[in-house]
């Protein structure tokens, strides 16, 4: 799949009164984006993934939207998924899917290339 980088997605705006967490978002983009171990090896990106778990009203979603608001420009896109329960997740992935369609054909690719690069051959509606 060719490049590209597209506008983040997120669905509440900034709290410019965020404050504290600074440890948790330090491992965070660590954990995402390589670094140097405790001994001193570099260590190279690879896909990853970091979940925030907890009780309700902790501060998980508040991290993570500090963490993408702090760090989006070291990545080609950031989206928010709601996993909330089954309907969430698909309306989620389809809003995802729509916004990298759309990116894609107002650079001039034609839907029938878009699906192909995406892996969605017979299953994206070609406009």
């Amino acid at each position: 799949m060719p490049d590209f980088t597209l506008a983040m997605q997120l669905p509440f705006a900034r709290n410019h009164m965020f404050s504290g967490r600074e440890d948790i978002i330090r491992t965070i983009h660590s954990t995402l984006k390589g670094g140097t171990s405790s001994d001193g090896e570099v260590r190279l990106p690879t896909h990853k993934v970091v979940v925030l778990h907890g009780l309700g009203g902790m501060g998980k979603s508040s991290i993570a939207l500090e963490y993408s608001f702090r760090y989006s420009d070291s990545y080609t896109a950031v989206y928010w998924i709601d996993v909330t329960n089954a309907d969430s997740l698909s309306r989620s992935a389809r809003s995802v899917a729509e916004h990298i369609i759309d990116s894609y054909a107002k650079r001039g690719r034609s839907y029938e290339d878009i699906a192909l690069m995406l892996g969605l051959g017979g299953v994206l509606n070609t406009k």
